[in-house]
């Protein structure tokens, strides 16, 4: 039996940024799993000084992010702070099934968490399973980042690679396009038979307004037996 593959480098190219997880033996996505282990990455970008005015934009740009009204909406934040060369961007994005409190909990964890992962780094990106984080000394709100990709695998095989794939394609274009046309937030989730069975689970999401006209995009998939 061979492996599930990933979906076509044409869905990777087309979606610009996404991140796919497979999970097994789940029938729904789990909804309160942010304590998971945090995922950081530091953008490689420059460093600041413990009591620099960067530090101070970044602690109360950081610190904001769980009490701003625009959760409210769509689980959505991002807002800069200071002037130049010490000014900071930040977006965090909740998966779109979060209540508005499970949501400002996860953004409020991430905000403590990226800065003890990535100390004194002017940009980094991560987070839970439940929410997104990302900051940067450079302008995030208008552009697009594909730099950051984070994949887990079912190491479990598919009993028909074709019949999978052909599912799994489908569905996933389908949630994509679902998910752009949403009138608040950019979500959608569904299921498909993979087999008499077994199903295909899977979830995807895009920033509202779609920053810089590209698409971002989270992919859950569960595979189940």
């Amino acid at each position: 039996m061979a492996k599930a593959q990933y979906p076509t480098s044409e869905y990777t190219e087309r979606t610009r940024e996404w991140t796919i997880f497979l999970l097994s033996d789940h029938s729904q996505f789990p909804s309160e799993l942010h304590h998971s282990p945090a995922k950081f990455h530091i953008q490689k970008l420059f460093n600041y000084t413990t009591n620099s005015t960067y530090a101070a934009n970044l602690k109360t740009l950081l610190s904001s992010i769980s009490n701003s009204s625009d959760l409210n909406s769509d689980g959505f934040f991002n807002a800069s702070i200071g002037q130049n060369p010490d000014q900071v961007y930040a977006i965090g994005l909740c998966r779109g099934d979060q209540t508005v409190t499970s949501c400002r909990s996860c953004l409020n964890d991430s905000s403590q968490a990226i800065t003890q992962a990535c100390p004194n780094q002017k940009g980094a990106i991560g987070g839970y399973d439940n929410c997104m984080l990302r900051f940067s000394n450079s302008n995030i709100l208008s552009s697009v980042d594909d730099g950051f990709v984070y994949r887990g695998c079912n190491v479990n095989n598919a009993t028909n690679l074709a019949q999978f794939n052909n599912v799994l394609g489908s569905l996933l274009f389908s949630l994509r396009d679902r998910a752009a046309a949403a009138a608040t937030r950019k979500y959608a989730a569904d299921e498909a038979n993979y087999t008499s069975f077994s199903k295909i689970y899977g979830l995807e999401q895009c920033t509202p307004g779609h920053i810089g006209g590209g698409l971002r995009e989270v992919a859950f998939i569960v595979f189940t037996k």
